[in-house]
């Protein structure tokens, strides 16, 4: 029973940090930089407010709601470390609309194409010979 109650701490923290994550890199997108020149708060609102559509999810059931939460984190940090290498060999520094429209695409691709394989099994038969 505690090793279930950790587990589920852990998720709660990492889902959180997703959060925080995936706002941070929102917060960089330019009409919310100049937001922030009047007034910090709501630019972070609006921030977490971008976070908030995969919140939606959550009235599927949970599991998905963390899945695409978790997900969408992992492709920020892909596509941060992505654009850095760009950076470091090309010396071309993206913009963060692109990095954050190249992370949402990466994401949507990504899961939409395992939605399709999880509703689309095909029957294979094999021989032995």
């Amino acid at each position: 029973m505690i090793v279930l109650l950790v587990l589920i701490a852990f998720i709660f923290l990492l889902s959180f940090a997703a959060v925080v994550f995936i706002a941070a890199h929102f917060h960089k997108l330019p009409f919310l930089q100049r937001l922030s020149e009047k007034s910090k708060v709501s630019a972070r609102a609006a921030s977490f407010g971008l976070v908030l559509p995969v919140g939606l999810f959550a009235l599927i059931n949970v599991t998905t709601f963390l899945v695409v939460l978790l997900h969408l984190a992992a492709a920020f940090a892909l596509c941060d470390l992505v654009f850095l290498i760009i950076r470091k060999v090309a010396g071309k520094n993206a913009g963060a609309a692109l990095r954050c429209l190249s992370a949402v695409l990466l994401t949507v691709v990504y899961l939409g194409i395992g939605w399709f394989m999880a509703h689309h099994v095909f029957a294979t038969t094999y021989t032995v010979s």
